[in-house]
């Protein structure tokens, strides 16, 4: 189920960063997930809708993208817009501006940095942004609130079909129109409500339907299922998230939270090792064999004044940069 020309991309039931392409509907699932943006160069400006699931939630929009952000839970979540080597967007420099649409959507943007955001139905309780961060420092719901329509680059309030017939918002691009953009959102609210709750497929088809009675003593010489030991280890023992586990010839690889940030762990078929231990976080990783590689950024981006993040790979043995993003190009080291 979509809306308009976008595709779906999933989270899974763990921490996940996830990432698509432009013209994106992005659902998280339960756990705590990062959403971003796509990246693109100048002029390109895709266009993502960011649904947040019922875990806690960062809203992540880079240099040169625009997102619809829907949230849709009570949890804890940040709108970034300090991110890499952006300068955000702001209640105070000109070259950005915050504005309603329809007196129910909250429409913020930087026209330098090319980022903007449209927050859907942010007024409801279910639906709002606990934290912005802006240029100007982190800013909780109650503070933004209070002081965003005293703001010199306050527009005022907007309409759809306004900013469709200006071309500042394309929706005939997105597959959308004025008219029907609010109902599109209830869509996308409801799917993802279904997809958290494990509803997707409520009235399965008999073709769809594989679960039966599992094997016993009594059927077991009737079943189909061919039955196997297997001597099952566990990895793992302790109190915070093990997600984005990958496997390849039998070495398995995953991210986990310390309480700071998250780290890369490597099981070789024998024991396990810590790969990262440091200030940043290190996720999605990747696994081919003995090589493995994973995406890293810095958890305050005053940390990294040039921006971006970094892919690493581990070859068995040492761990090496081998490309790092700035200003949204991906520059490759030789």
């Amino acid at each position: 189920m979509t809306v308009g020309n976008f595709t779906e991309v999933l989270g899974t039931d763990g921490f996940d960063s996830l990432r698509g392409e432009d013209l994106s509907v992005i659902y998280a699932l339960d756990d705590r997930d990062h959403l971003n943006t796509s990246f693109s160069s100048p002029g390109e400006n895709p266009t993502n809708i960011l649904v947040g699931g019922s875990g806690d939630n960062n809203y992540i929009v880079w240099n040169n993208a625009t997102a619809f952000i829907i949230e849709n839970s009570n949890s804890t979540n940040i709108l970034w817009t300090t991110i890499g080597n952006s300068e955000g967007i702001s209640l105070e420099d000109s070259n950005s501006f915050v504005a309603e649409i329809d007196n129910r959507h909250l429409y913020l943007g930087n026209t330098q940095s090319n980022q903007y955001a449209v927050v859907v139905d942010w007024q409801l309780p279910e639906n709002q942004i606990e934290t912005f961060s802006l240029s100007e420092g982190d800013l909780t719901y109650t503070e933004f609130a209070d002081s965003f329509r005293s703001s010199s680059n306050y527009r005022g309030n907007l309409t759809w079909a306004e900013l469709s017939e200006s071309g500042e918002i394309d929706l005939a691009r997105l597959g959308l129109s004025p008219e029907a953009i609010d109902n599109d959102f209830n869509t996308i609210s409801a799917r993802s409500l279904e997809l958290s709750s494990g509803e997707s497929n409520e009235n399965p088809s008999e073709e769809d339907t594989i679960a039966t009675d599992p094997p016993t003593d009594d059927n077991l010489s009737d079943s189909p299922i061919s039955v196997e030991e297997y001597n099952i280890t566990q990895l793992t023992d302790n109190d915070v998230d093990d997600s984005n586990l990958r496997v390849s010839e039998g070495n398995i690889v995953w991210s986990a939270n310390d309480g700071n940030d998250d780290e890369i762990f490597f099981y070789d078929g024998n024991s396990v090792s810590q790969l990262t231990d440091n200030e940043v976080f290190e996720t999605d990783p990747q696994i081919s064999g003995n090589n493995i590689i994973w995406w890293q950024t810095p958890t305050d981006s005053s940390d990294n004044p040039l921006g971006g993040g970094e892919i690493i790979f581990y070859d068995g043995t040492t761990t090496t940069s081998i490309a790092r993003l700035r200003n949204a190009v991906f520059h490759v080291i030789s």
